[in-house]
């Protein structure tokens, strides 16, 4: 990255305003020059901790910073986090049915363009 770069570096402060890592769980071994990244898990692919070099480490981070202009996809309504869940834990584990489909109600045409 360039020094004169203020742009990138404005994004990547604004960025960084939402940490995507738990500072808690990072630590820094000068003598090493070695990052550890301890994971708040205790099972499954993600548990444990994982060592890296510094500069490998921000490469790392930077990876999930979303270009300029960039969209990024959010779930809301039926397929969003919470709602799943909830169903999730309503129905009854044995019983595997379909999910209910409730078709939208037809709109005038110029109701439809106001929404």
């Amino acid at each position: 990255m360039p020094e004169d770069d203020r742009a990138f570096a404005t994004r990547l402060a604004r960025y960084r305003a939402r940490t995507p890592v738990a500072l808690e769980r990072l630590t820094y071994d000068c003598a090493a020059e070695a990052m550890t990244y301890r994971s708040g898990k205790s099972d499954g692919p993600t548990a444990g901790t994982e060592t890296a070099e510094p500069l490998e480490f921000l490469a790392r981070v930077f990876v999930h910073i979303p270009e300029t202009g960039h969209i990024t996809t959010r779930h809301y309504g039926w397929h969003a986090n919470r709602p799943r869940g909830m169903r999730r834990q309503a129905a009854p584990a044995s019983v595997e049915m379909p999910p209910l489909i409730i078709p939208a109600p037809r709109l005038a045409p110029t109701e439809a363009t106001r929404r």
